[in-house]
């Protein structure tokens, strides 16, 4: 298992990672010399920010193998104490994608994804085996979902989120919040399932609205707000109490499970 290290361009020259003095290079760099089990390291202290895109093409294993992306706090090599936060960052309309093979997963801790005006797009599962403590992602470009995203902590979408492909978000008694809309990719095609147990889910936008989803899920106990209009395929179904934050059109087959609570 080999140890990469990301800092900021503060760093010295690059030496493809290696060492932290010599991490100058990005995690562009680093996921071109990426193996199925590295440990990448990026810096608290020296996060990434970049003017120039940033993509992953990770390898990822299942089960306890898969490459892990976390944020040290220490400048040890390797380091002996994990941070909470740390984030990677483009700057201007520079896009942010991670692509992992078919079942394949990538292990994120105390990683929060910045674009800017630009896009972040996660083209598979996020979490996988592994759960992430948390994940926070904002762009201005939007946030494209290809796969489910599983965390302990809570999810927050902080822009206009896309789905890809079927995407089931959970989390361990945790919020999730959007921002944003939320939309397919194709009508019909793509379905939202979030499994959030007590944790409460936020909708501050539309859903389905511009391209309808297929359906929609919130399974969990926790409370869900709506804020705009719904619109899917198929069903919709809303397991929690629902209170609604604005006038709300549900267009579908609805099934709710819990009282419906009007905010005024």
């Amino acid at each position: 298992m080999a140890q990469r290290y990301v800092r900021s361009t503060d760093g010295l020259d690059s030496d493809g990672g290696t060492t932290w003095a010599l991490a100058k290079a990005t995690l562009t760099g680093v996921a071109a010399i990426d193996t199925t089990t590295d440990n990448i390291w990026v810096s608290q202290a020296h996060a990434e920010t970049t003017a120039a895109a940033i993509s992953f093409a990770w390898a990822g294993t299942v089960g306890g193998n898969q490459t892990r992306v976390m944020c040290a706090s220490d400048a040890a090599a390797p380091p002996t104490a994990l941070a909470t936060t740390a984030t990677v960052s483009t700057t201007g309309a520079s896009n942010i994608t991670l692509t992992t093979a078919a079942a394949q997963y990538v292990y994120f801790y105390g990683i929060a994804f910045q674009a800017g005006s630009g896009a972040v797009s996660f083209g598979g599962i996020v979490g996988g085996s592994t759960a992430l403590t948390s994940l926070a992602v904002s762009s201005t470009g939007g946030i494209t979902l290809t796969g489910n995203v599983t965390t302990s902590g809570a999810q927050a979408y902080t822009g206009a989120v896309t789905l890809g492909a079927n995407s089931t978000l959970t989390t361990t008694n945790s919020a999730v919040t959007f921002s944003s809309t939320v939309n397919g990719t194709s009508a019909g095609s793509q379905s939202l399932t979030i499994a959030q147990g007590s944790g409460v889910v936020t909708f501050s936008s539309t859903v389905g609205a511009t391209v309808a989803l297929s359906s929609l899920s919130i399974i969990g106990s926790g409370g869900i707000t709506l804020t705009g209009n719904v619109t899917t395929s198929g069903a919709q179904t809303y397991t929690g109490a629902v209170t609604l934050g604005g006038n709300t059109t549900l267009t579908t087959a609805v099934a709710v499970d819990s009282p419906v609570e009007i905010q005024e």
